[in-house]
């Protein structure tokens, strides 16, 4: 079964592990530190004319402590 990741908001710290997460454009997105460990990652054929994004950091400020982490994640085309 999969999940949906709610937008990521700056430091709201989050912790994914051994989940199924599918999507299309940019479907793991936001501004605070998550990390995601043991994941599958599947990538769905996105419409015509348009591309596939995983990740999308949304860091706002440059000293911030915030970034997406895919520890042993496997990803992979639907």
């Amino acid at each position: 079964m999969g999940i949906k990741i709610p937008y990521i908001q700056n430091n709201d710290r989050q912790f994914y592990r051994d989940c199924e997460i599918y999507g299309t454009i940019d479907f793991m997105f936001g501004d605070a530190p998550i990390l995601f460990q043991n994941c599958l990652i599947e990538v769905r054929v996105p419409l015509l004319k348009q591309y596939n994004t995983i990740t999308a950091q949304h860091r706002e400020l440059e000293n911030s402590t915030t970034g997406i982490v895919l520890q042993n994640c496997t990803i992979k085309a639907a």
